[in-house]
């Protein structure tokens, strides 16, 4: 085993590059060896144990290794007993909408096909920080069951244990950590309803689930895909992939001597220049490979969110499909974000004023990294911001200037009472629509290069002790 995973080497600079390492295991003290169990036995794995001393080391890993193939599910399709929030939110694909159960009380969620069709596995997404991945709220203790048509509800699978994280990416195993996410593999039966339930205990908070239709095994080896998506990404010049976090891991280590992009690298809290955002930014050169269970799901999202003509090409492979993107014009839907897994939705714009857009490819201005005059060190104006130097290029037929703040302006921040008004280049820009602490602005159309921004607004003084006089309580805005 030239590398055993123990949890810790997400700290490490080269941890992604050994993810692609075909010879692997897992590392644990003996006194959590039952945890390491947990985590495997929903994912259907058998695997060789053996001590180390005071550790255990896991591997020779073994599972069946299936093709899956996302079930589109509606809202209605989706109860939720127990909870606080729409259970038709757990598969809007909007990363914004949840869906909660408290720590007091079991919880369950039931799912109803229109009709039977053989399903072998579901995915489970919690509450992600986008910053650096981590995911929380995920059920402890979960047990799957099913029923078919006779209404015989059976249980086919158990997870979520102690350790409530694994999954399998490109024939590797994963456990807690990051990108984390709960999967569970069971043998393929043939159901209409499926239900998930987990006892009380720990709070559980779920922003979106995955269902699985069974289409057979999988008889080609994992690298099958490699070379001929390397070539694919060759030929259409891509600069940059976001893909999973193996194959992520298997681009980086060995690009090969005709890509010139990069794929997504992993947050590294020691190594800053690992942070990038994970907003998903079409234009040219900029390309997806999603797995193929969730391949039409992340076109169907593209779609809705960027517009249909924003995917130029897509090729299927076996185990992943590669979408080929060029630029849209469209920005009022909101944005897409890759979690490591797929694609979701951030319609709740004023979260992107907490995800670094440093090497984003997206043009913004940082109030408080900006030249400026009139804002203060934590992005509050005095009521007359100004920022120059910008040097941002505008594009598109129809650009738009996004304000997003803290949230905190007077008056719940409607525009007309704190009376917000934002120059562009020494032109006052009309409001087009605004949204809690998000306003959008239309640019004109003649514009092509962002200079100088003026924001004012009415302004305060605050009666906790801050005795700075001030305005709007600016995060980051956007030029699209």
């Amino acid at each position: 085993i030239p590398f055993v995973f123990t949890g810790k080497e997400r700290f490490q600079k080269n941890g992604q590059r050994v993810e692609a390492e075909p010879a692997y295991g897992l590392m644990c003290r003996q006194g959590d060896r039952g945890r390491v169990e947990d985590a495997l036995r929903p994912l259907g794995v058998v695997s060789r144990v053996r001590e180390a001393g005071e550790n255990a080391v896991f591997d020779r890993f073994r599972f069946s290794d299936r093709r899956w193939r996302s079930i589109a599910l509606r809202g209605d399709q989706v109860r939720g007993i127990g909870g606080r929030g729409r259970p038709a939110a757990l598969v809007d694909r909007d990363g914004d909408s949840v869906v909660t159960w408290p720590a007091s009380r079991a919880g369950s969620v039931e799912i109803i096909l229109d009709h039977e069709i053989p399903v072998s596995g579901l995915w489970l997404f919690g509450i992600a920080d986008r910053a650096e991945g981590e995911v929380e709220g995920l059920p402890v203790g979960a047990t799957v069951q099913a029923a078919g048509p006779d209404g015989q509800w059976t249980v086919v699978a158990r997870g979520g244990g102690r350790v409530n994280q694994s999954y399998i990416q490109g024939g590797h195993i994963y456990v807690s950590g990051y990108f984390g996410k709960m999967e569970i593999r069971f043998p393929p039966r043939s159901l209409d309803r499926l239900r998930i339930t987990w006892p009380a205990g720990h709070p559980v908070r779920l922003s979106e689930l995955y269902l699985f239709r069974d289409q057979g095994e999988y008889f080609d080896p994992v690298e099958h895909d490699l070379d001929p998506l390397r070539k694919a990404l060759a030929s259409g010049r891509t600069r940059f992939t976001f893909a999973d976090r193996w194959l992520s891991a298997v681009l980086l280590r060995d690009p090969g001597p005709d890509r010139g992009g990069a794929a997504l690298p992993r947050f590294n809290p020691r190594d800053g220049h690992t942070l990038i955002s994970r907003l998903v930014i079409p234009g040219p050169g900029v390309a997806l490979a999603p797995a193929r269970e969730v391949a039409d799901e992340c076109v169907s999202l593209l779609a809705a969110v960027y517009g249909p003509e924003v995917v130029e090409r897509r090729i299927d492979f076996a185990r992943w499909s590669l979408l080929l993107l060029q630029h849209s014009s469209r920005s009022d839907q909101g944005f897409l974000y890759w979690n490591g897994h797929t694609l979701e939705r951030i319609s709740d714009l004023a979260r992107l004023g907490r995800i670094s857009l440093q090497d984003a490819e997206i043009g913004h201005v940082d109030p408080v990294r900006s030249r400026s005059r009139g804002v203060y060190h934590d992005g509050w104006t005095d009521g007359d911001g100004r920022l120059r130097d910008l040097d941002i290029q505008v594009r598109g037929p129809a650009p738009r200037l996004v304000l997003i703040t803290g949230g905190h302006a007077p008056f719940d921040g409607d525009p007309r009472r704190i009376r917000l008004q934002v120059q562009a280049n020494g032109r006052v820009l009309p409001l087009d629509h605004w949204r809690p602490a998000t306003y959008f602005f239309r640019l004109p159309p003649d514009l092509r290069q962002l200079e100088t921004l003026r924001i004012r607004s009415i302004s305060f003084r605050p009666a906790n002790g801050d005795h700075r006089t001030l305005g709007l309580d600016l995060k980051t805005i956007l030029v699209l």
